[in-house]
């Protein structure tokens, strides 16, 4: 009795560890996959021109199609840009939703006099544990590129 107590002791836990073990390797997954989404977001911007990079239309289009090959439950996006350094104008605010759809939260004619951008990309997603995630990153961009 005690040998088979001290075995389904021991299976229990070895399934446990087997199950916690599989969802960090879920969770890792999901933060590839998003740190992807964010490294594309990112260079769409930072292959365009100032004209474009400032103009909130052309950054609510690269943005209506989703990102290739994403395989996050739920996601939705969300880029801001801001003069650098921070100056007192409106910054430009982007989000595309769960269910695809864009949006201009903030627009600003402005940021096209400024020396430099601070574009923030950040996007959010349910986990396979029902627990909303975020990853964020950003860079700032030159108005003549970067020999400016």
């Amino acid at each position: 009795m005690a040998a088979a107590m001290l075995v389904a002791v021991f299976l229990s836990g070895a399934f446990y560890a087997n199950s916690r073990g599989l969802n960090m390797l879920r969770c890792s997954k999901e933060t590839i996959h998003a740190s992807k989404v964010l490294q594309e977001r990112l260079e769409t911007i930072r292959t365009a021109n100032w004209t474009e990079v400032t103009d909130s239309a052309t950054i609510r289009g690269y943005y209506d199609s989703a990102p290739t090959g994403c395989a996050l439950n739920g996601l939705s996006e969300k880029i801001t840009l801001t003069p650098w350094p921070p100056a007192a104008v409106t910054p430009i605010v982007i989000t595309r939703g769960t269910t695809g759809l864009t949006a201009i939260v903030t627009d600003s004619d402005d940021l096209v006099d400024q020396y430099a951008i601070l574009a923030t990309v950040q996007v959010s997603w349910k986990s396979a544990n029902n627990r909303v995630r975020t990853r964020e990153t950003a860079t700032v961009i030159a108005n003549g590129g970067l020999g400016r």
